[in-house]
């Protein structure tokens, strides 16, 4: 089915079928392993920045319980086929080990590392299939990275992060943390659209998130963001980015 489009506009860059295969297999109360298989078949370019080409991609993930305080998760995804009349070999990974104060405050502390590969060709960058909506940075994933790519696509990265997360009291909490990211491979851009011909070094980007939770269906909330560029922009590229939202969200 096509979706519903009155306005006569392109609401992607190609057009894309692809299909899913997903399985879960409980390992314990906290425990357990995924499997999955992605399919993906971009046709009909609409502009420069689409693509064609048939996309595979392989993961598993496994997450569980060390002990009463520490959790883990771990997720490893190959991926091959081929995009615009080139080969596609590529892959990413994204880890994170959960520290549990088991206290009053419900304190804990999140270490993480993602990786998405790159290349200095970004046919070859490690397609993120239809993932295009930020899930760690509401001001780096659309705004910044679509400096070197397509708005919420990037891939060509590492990050390094670690947050903590708070009850300061029965219905409000605290989550703030910091992400250092560097770029895979410096890309084709080097030394022209804001990008450098060297640097690997994507910046610094602190995030904090307020809640308070009034009612069982109302919640205020409050984000801010702050991202320090690094060398792997030019002295065109190279301000503070600052974020600051304010959202009422109504649950049900």
């Amino acid at each position: 089915m096509k979706p519903f489009n009155d306005r006569d506009i392109e609401l992607s860059e190609q057009d894309e079928q692809g299909a899913i295969f997903h399985i879960t297999k409980k390992t314990g109360k906290d425990a357990g392993i995924d499997g999955y298989f992605i399919y993906k078949h971009d046709t009909n370019r609409n502009v420069s920045s689409g693509s064609e080409g048939e996309i595979y991609t392989v993961g598993a993930r496994k997450f569980g319980r060390l002990n009463d305080n520490w959790q883990y998760s771990m997720e490893f995804a190959p991926q091959f086929g081929h995009k615009n009349g080139k080969s596609l070999g590529a892959f990413a990974t994204n880890n994170q080990l959960i520290y549990n104060f088991n206290d009053e405050r419900k304190n804990k502390l999140y270490f993480g590392y993602e990786y998405l590969s790159g290349d200095d060709d970004p046919d070859k960058n490690f397609d993120r299939g239809w993932a295009r909506m930020d899930t760690w940075s509401v001001l780096y994933q659309g705004d910044i990275d679509s400096i070197d790519g397509r708005k919420y696509d990037a891939s060509n990265l590492h990050r390094l992060y670690a947050d903590w997360e708070t009850n300061l009291s029965e219905k409000v909490s605290l989550r703030t943390g910091y992400n250092i990211l560097f770029a895979d491979e410096n890309t084709y851009k080097g030394g022209t659209g804001g990008m450098s011909k060297r640097g690997n070094f994507r910046g610094q980007l602190v995030k904090t998130t307020l809640k308070y939770k009034m009612t069982k269906a109302i919640e205020h909330r409050i984000e801010g963001e702050v991202f320090l560029p690094g060398d792997f922009y030019n002295n065109d590229r190279n301000d503070v980015a600052v974020l600051a939202r304010y959202s009422l969200y109504f649950t049900w």
